[in-house]
Protein backbone atom coordinates (compact mmCIF):
# COMPACT_ATOMS: atom_id res chain seq x y z
CA UNK A 1 0.00 0.00 0.00
CA UNK A 2 1.17 3.34 -1.06
CA UNK A 3 0.65 4.94 2.36
CA UNK A 4 3.69 2.57 4.04
CA UNK A 5 6.33 3.33 1.70
CA UNK A 6 6.98 6.21 3.13
CA UNK A 7 7.29 5.03 7.11
CA UNK A 8 10.90 5.30 8.28
CA UNK A 9 10.35 3.13 10.79
CA UNK A 10 8.23 0.46 12.65
CA UNK A 11 7.28 2.57 14.79
CA UNK A 12 5.74 4.93 11.62
CA UNK A 13 4.31 1.79 10.30
CA UNK A 14 2.41 0.89 13.42
CA UNK A 15 0.99 4.66 13.39
CA UNK A 16 -0.05 4.42 10.07
CA UNK A 17 -1.78 1.23 10.24
CA UNK A 18 -3.57 2.53 13.40
CA UNK A 19 -4.35 5.62 10.77
CA UNK A 20 -5.55 3.77 8.01
CA UNK A 21 -7.81 1.70 10.78
CA UNK A 22 -9.41 4.46 12.11
CA UNK A 23 -10.15 5.99 8.36
CA UNK A 24 -11.46 2.30 7.20
CA UNK A 25 -14.12 2.53 10.69
CA UNK A 26 -14.87 5.99 9.99
CA UNK A 27 -15.73 5.20 6.36
CA UNK A 28 -17.69 1.82 7.38
CA UNK A 29 -19.72 3.63 10.01
CA UNK A 30 -20.63 6.53 7.04
CA UNK A 31 -21.65 3.50 4.81
CA UNK A 32 -19.12 4.36 2.16
CA UNK A 33 -16.60 1.72 2.65
CA UNK A 34 -16.79 -0.08 -0.80
CA UNK A 35 -17.99 2.99 -2.50
CA UNK A 36 -14.82 5.45 -2.01
CA UNK A 37 -12.24 6.20 -4.42
CA UNK A 38 -9.29 4.75 -2.52
CA UNK A 39 -7.04 5.96 -5.16
CA UNK A 40 -7.87 9.87 -4.34
CA UNK A 41 -8.30 9.68 -0.38
CA UNK A 42 -4.97 11.59 0.61
CA UNK A 43 -3.12 9.34 2.68
CA UNK A 44 -2.67 9.89 6.30
CA UNK A 45 0.29 12.25 7.97
CA UNK A 46 2.93 11.15 10.11
CA UNK A 47 4.02 13.25 12.72
CA UNK A 48 7.70 13.61 11.48
CA UNK A 49 5.96 15.12 7.97
CA UNK A 50 3.82 18.04 10.00
CA UNK A 51 4.47 17.57 13.98
CA UNK A 52 1.88 20.90 14.70
CA UNK A 53 -0.96 19.46 12.18
CA UNK A 54 -0.99 15.87 11.67
CA UNK A 55 -3.39 15.13 13.96
CA UNK A 56 -5.84 17.49 12.68
CA UNK A 57 -4.97 16.65 8.91
CA UNK A 58 -5.45 12.78 9.54
CA UNK A 59 -8.88 14.02 11.41
CA UNK A 60 -9.80 15.69 7.90
CA UNK A 61 -9.18 12.68 6.20
CA UNK A 62 -11.30 10.63 8.28
CA UNK A 63 -14.22 13.23 8.15
CA UNK A 64 -14.53 14.45 4.80
CA UNK A 65 -14.93 12.65 1.15
CA UNK A 66 -14.16 15.08 -1.07
CA UNK A 67 -11.43 18.09 -1.43
CA UNK A 68 -9.14 16.52 1.71
CA UNK A 69 -6.10 17.41 -0.33
CA UNK A 70 -6.94 21.14 -0.90
CA UNK A 71 -7.81 21.04 3.03
CA UNK A 72 -4.39 19.70 3.75
CA UNK A 73 -2.86 22.07 2.36
CA UNK A 74 -4.04 24.92 3.75
CA UNK A 75 -3.41 23.31 7.29
CA UNK A 76 0.17 22.88 6.42
CA UNK A 77 0.01 26.35 4.96
CA UNK A 78 -1.45 28.22 7.82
Amino acid sequence: MRSFQKCQSIQERVFMEQELIKICQRCKERGILFTRDWNVVTEPCLVRESPIAYDKINQMIRDNDQGVIQRVQQVVIN
